[in-house]
């Protein structure tokens, strides 16, 4: 799945809470690799350690648009080598993949926000 985000500048937009915030950082530390540039945006709800707020909350609940949105993209924070190197991340466990125990939902909910992510993700 690398190969999709070779030379683009990638936003990574994860739930609030412990599960979404450990995804964002194994997801920028693999696409750092082969993209333009990886931000990782943190959606402005409180941090929890679970059912953090998500994107669809931010968009469909709470109503805000493509231009809030845009100002969220533009003060994101972007990730770099330095940001792999302190995260020491080493599960090889692809971003996006769900565990082999996992169910078929999970494996059709991950392709679903893969797809709307690809969707919304703004033009080079």
């Amino acid at each position: 799945w690398l190969p999709v985000f070779k030379d683009k500048n990638v936003y990574i937009i994860m739930d609030r809470d412990e599960a979404g915030q450990k995804a964002a950082q194994r997801a920028a530390n693999a696409i750092c690799a082969v993209a333009k540039s990886v931000n990782i945006v943190e959606l402005p709800y409180e941090f929890k350690k679970d059912h953090g707020s998500d994107l669809y909350d931010y968009i469909c609940r709470d109503g805000h648009t493509k231009d809030d949105l845009d100002k969220l993209l533009e003060s994101s924070k972007q990730w770099t080598q330095e940001d792999v190197d302190a995260d020491g991340c080493n599960e090889t466990r692809p971003f996006g993949c769900p565990r082999k125990e996992s169910g078929e939902e999970d494996r059709q909910q991950s392709e679903t926000v893969c797809e709307a992510a690809m969707a919304v993700a703004p033009a080079d």
